[in-house]
């Protein structure tokens, strides 16, 4: 069965409950990032003094939020006049 066939036959209340499980227990690449935090947070605070947290090694994929829309437009206009023509 491919995922689309899984998800049409799927009720609308049986996806909720599989999306409340997965933000109370992850799985999938998020638990898997979230177990290889903790390892290196673990490795880290027995290497050094540091009180590292597992949210210290996992990958952020997303993107920064610019402040204000002046900043963002004048880091724009920096970087596109820092480059060469």
């Amino acid at each position: 069965m491919t995922r689309d066939e899984m998800l049409d036959r799927m009720s609308e209340s049986e996806r909720r409950d599989w999306y409340a499980l997965e933000q109370i227990e992850p799985f999938g690449d998020k638990r898997q990032d979230l177990l290889h935090g903790m390892l290196c947070a673990f490795l880290a605070n027995m290497m050094s003094n540091g009180q590292y947290a597992a949210s210290h090694f996992m990958p952020n994929f997303e993107p920064e939020k610019p402040q204000d829309m002046f900043g963002f437009l004048t880091a724009l206009a920096k970087a596109h006049n820092s480059k060469p023509s």
